[in-house]
């Protein structure tokens, strides 16, 4: 197995072990926005605008987070393409210096 198959490899568990992740971002934050919106909805006179907004910025939050490891995973995936097709490059220039 070659540099870049290890690195593919690599590339495929990490977008594996993003997915959980993913669910942390979005759990974590809702089950914490649930308990201090209502915290601020009790403590304010406010039901249900409370617990609504501070869902609404945990849901941005987890969005924002979620589309920058998309980016930064899309960017390793990219940058592994190139790697492959330059070294498929290289190989296809040798088979043809080796048939002339």
């Amino acid at each position: 197995m070659d540099s870049i198959d290890l690195e593919q490899e690599q590339l495929r568990h990490k977008t594996f072990l993003s997915m959980f992740r993913i669910l942390l971002i979005f759990g974590i934050p809702a089950i914490v926005s649930y308990f201090l919106g209502g915290w601020i909805d009790t403590t304010y006179d406010m039901k249900p605008y409370g617990t609504l907004s501070v869902l609404g910025v945990a849901f941005l939050l987890s969005w924002t987070l979620t589309i920058r490891m998309y980016f930064q995973i899309d960017r390793a995936f990219r940058e592994l393409r190139q790697k492959q097709e330059a070294r498929e490059n290289d190989e296809n220039e040798k088979k043809t210096h080796k048939q002339q």
